[in-house]
């Protein structure tokens, strides 16, 4: 039976720290913008601000989406099955950041402005999975998984 190291697991602590500051910035900025009327309700449907309602349930789905999608990558990146099994896991943490970002896209005609904040961050996410992540996964599991 392995024992942790105690400064893996700090590590580790501070990895979810960080991962969970992300998401609850992103999901304020997801919160603030649902207060406003986007630009389609007004122009096209003629609505104003006071006839308008919070969304309260999309916004609290797009903040459990987002979770999702932060906690898949602190999945990979501090994960003992990722570091064993790096290419697998990476490519079966890959199918959240490329489903939603399909749906992003594809929602993006007449979307609100926290849709379109939502649809902006989970790009970004995606592009960090795709384009950061795997240089950084070889420094992340070296320094969390040290053998001692």
């Amino acid at each position: 039976m392995k024992k942790n190291n105690p400064t893996t697991q700090a590590t580790k602590k501070k990895i979810y720290l960080i991962l969970f500051a992300i998401w609850l910035i992103a999901s304020t900025s997801i919160a603030y913008q649902a207060q406003f009327i986007g630009g389609y309700l007004v122009h096209v449907r003629g609505m104003t601000q006071e006839e308008y309602q919070y969304p309260l349930e999309h916004v609290q789905m797009l903040c459990g989406f987002l979770g999702l999608l932060i906690l898949n990558e602190a999945y990979l990146i501090t994960s003992e099955f990722s570091y064993n099994h790096p290419i697998f896991c990476y490519f079966i943490c890959s199918i959240a950041p490329l489903f939603l970002s399909a749906i992003a896209v594809f929602s993006a005609m007449h979307a609100a402005d926290y849709l379109i904040n939502f649809i902006l961050l989970v790009l970004l996410i995606s592009l960090f999975h795709f384009l950061i992540l795997p240089f950084l996964l070889v420094k992340f599991h070296k320094i969390i998984h040290k053998k001692y």
